[in-house]
């Protein structure tokens, strides 16, 4: 963010990567359990410790490319919409 990292994984990944988002802590389903407000990335970069060319395909939000063969991978946005956790249309 304005030229500083502002998040870092530093652990092993022994899965592939399946979400970047934000998140709602409501694990009962007692009562309204409310949104998750929307958000965008802009100017998007993931460095790879090696490369991947199929990392590209893992994002459903924003389109990623990569110019070494899979290594770095940009985008210029991300967006995610709101997300209503009493709307069921939302969390299908």
């Amino acid at each position: 963010m304005n030229g500083k990292e502002i998040s870092k994984q530093t652990d092993a990944l022994d899965q592939p990567l399946q979400y970047i988002m934000s998140a709602d802590e409501c694990y009962t389903g007692s009562g309204s359990c409310g949104t998750v407000n929307s958000w965008d990335v802009s100017n998007f970069t993931v460095t790879l410790n090696k490369a991947d060319a199929k990392f590209g395909s893992t994002m459903t939000q924003g389109s990623l490319k990569t110019a070494d063969k899979g290594l770095t991978w940009t985008t210029d946005s991300i967006e995610n919409g709101l997300i209503d956790f009493s709307d069921s249309s939302d969390t299908m």
